[in-house]
């Protein structure tokens, strides 16, 4: 509710400004734009394009690696898919051309215009040769990674692969107890907090998990600083700091996110005018847990990232190529006979089995009717107005998946700042906050277990 007394000046120095842009008009329209028949001076485009929606003709499409981020794509082919539409209408495909999957599909590769260009659209028609596949330094290289998802083949056969070796020769440098970190984040354009800046690193939460060197799990710790106007991440530091602080054990994330995260709030205390009294201890903290991977100076304690080892000594046909968490942990899930055993019983914040912050005798270990297990489909969407596989989903052709993964937490905290919310709307959606990030953590134990009794036969 805005007061109806409410004054122009009580709202404060505005936030938008006139700005001149008639340069870029007149760029604009100037300059041919660029269509499928050809470039068309900008006039001529604009009343093209109304006559063809008019006459209700469907434009010729023109394939390319930008069908992989089509806005009308469905997981499958359905009349409502413009992706699949235009790909029957050039390739005049059935829907069971699409059933081995698309160039689109390929893990990381940089080159699929090139492929489309030449004809090469379906995965199966990809050769291992316009692949230029090179044997990895240190476990598998990206070309590798993409040879096995394209062949289904890999050293050794099996469901999986799993350099048992070098993962093992990696893992006997950690030292325990083993401490699982996982942050959720927000950046926007128009600050919640006074006197920061646009698109500044905010870090609201994270999610801690330990195994120690007896092999139990816990759910060690948490935080979360979701109050309206409360810049949290000083104190985010502090709790991390608190809990990490405990011993010497190893630090373990996936991804580059948290090391990115923290060298931010690095900088933030570097250039705050009023910098807290414990400055001097975040900042040594900070470069004790991180590494600067432009400048290579790595903290003695520098996280190790979990997402790099999945994919130089792991692959399941189950996750497309893709290392992202998210993909990655049901595809461990559908293959480990420990984790099933282990995760099947409601063991999980048990009195007697795995403590946890946010969970009370649960059960992971759960098969869908498509016969897959996957732990995050069985948490609650965040919002009853918003779709979960769009909050929570990632692209399978992004490198880690980073782009899609905490959309959930991400749109709840800006809830949490903006919206004038109930104080029982405002604790459920913090309390789903805390059990999807718990999962994350979760998550990299679990796969860690697997692994684990995986290589125990390793000398």
């Amino acid at each position: 509710m805005v007061d109806d007394g409410i004054r122009l000046e009580d709202l404060g120095e505005p936030v938008l400004a006139q700005v001149p842009v008639d340069e870029y008009v007149d760029e604009i329209l100037t300059s041919p734009l660029k269509l499928t028949i050809g470039n068309m001076p900008f006039d001529e485009a604009v009343h093209w394009l109304a006559s063809e929606y008019v006459q209700d003709k469907g434009i010729e499409p023109v394939l390319g690696s930008h069908c992989a981020m089509c806005e009308f794509r469905t997981p499958s082919p359905d009349p409502r898919s413009g992706f699949h539409t235009c790909w029957k209408k050039v390739q005049h495909w059935t829907d069971a051309d699409f059933a081995s999957g698309t160039v689109l599909d390929l893990w990381n590769f940089r080159r699929k215009d090139e492929l489309i260009r030449s004809g090469i659209l379906k995965l199966s028609q990809v050769q291992k040769d316009g692949l230029h596949v090179k044997e990895g330094a240190s476990g598998l290289s990206r070309s590798e990674r993409q040879w096995m998802q394209v062949s289904g083949e890999w050293p050794g056969g099996g469901e999986f692969y799993l350099d048992r070796k070098g993962l093992a020769e990696l893992m006997r440098a950690w030292r325990y107890p083993l401490h699982f970190i996982d942050f959720e984040t927000s950046r926007t354009a128009l600050p919640f907090h006074q006197g920061r800046r646009p698109y500044e690193q905010v870090a609201f939460q994270f999610s801690h998990h330990v195994v120690n060197v007896d092999g139990s799990v816990e759910h060690a710790g948490e935080f979360l600083e979701a109050r309206p106007g409360v810049f949290p991440n000083y104190q985010f530091v502090r709790e991390l700091r608190h809990q990490l602080h405990q011993d010497e054990g190893s630090i373990l994330c996936w991804a580059s996110h948290e090391n990115s995260v923290l060298r931010d709030i690095w900088r933030q205390l570097e250039e705050d005018a009023y910098p807290p009294e414990d400055k001097g201890e975040l900042q040594s903290f900070i470069l004790e847990i991180t590494e600067d991977r432009q400048h290579n100076p790595r903290g003695k304690r520098a996280m190790i990232d979990l997402c790099k080892l999945a994919e130089r000594y792991y692959f399941h046909p189950q996750t497309q190529g893709s290392c992202s968490l998210k993909q990655v942990l049901p595809a461990v899930m559908s293959s480990s006979a420990r984790l099933k055993n282990l995760y099947s019983k409601p063991v999980y914040g048990a009195a007697e089995g795995i403590p946890s912050h946010n969970f009370n005798d649960w059960i992971w270990w759960v098969v869908d009717q498509q016969g897959e297990c996957d732990p995050y489909a069985l948490l609650p969407p965040v919002f009853a107005d918003l779709d979960s596989a769009l909050l929570g989903g990632i692209n399978p052709n992004e490198e880690d998946g980073s782009l899609a993964q905490g959309g959930a937490a991400l749109e709840a905290y800006g809830r949490l700042q903006f919206e004038d919310l109930g104080d029982m709307v405002r604790a459920r959606i913090e309390a789903a906050l805390l059990k999807y990030c718990e999962l994350d953590t979760l998550a990299m134990v679990m796969i860690c277990q697997a692994w684990m009794a995986e290589i125990r036969s390793v000398p």
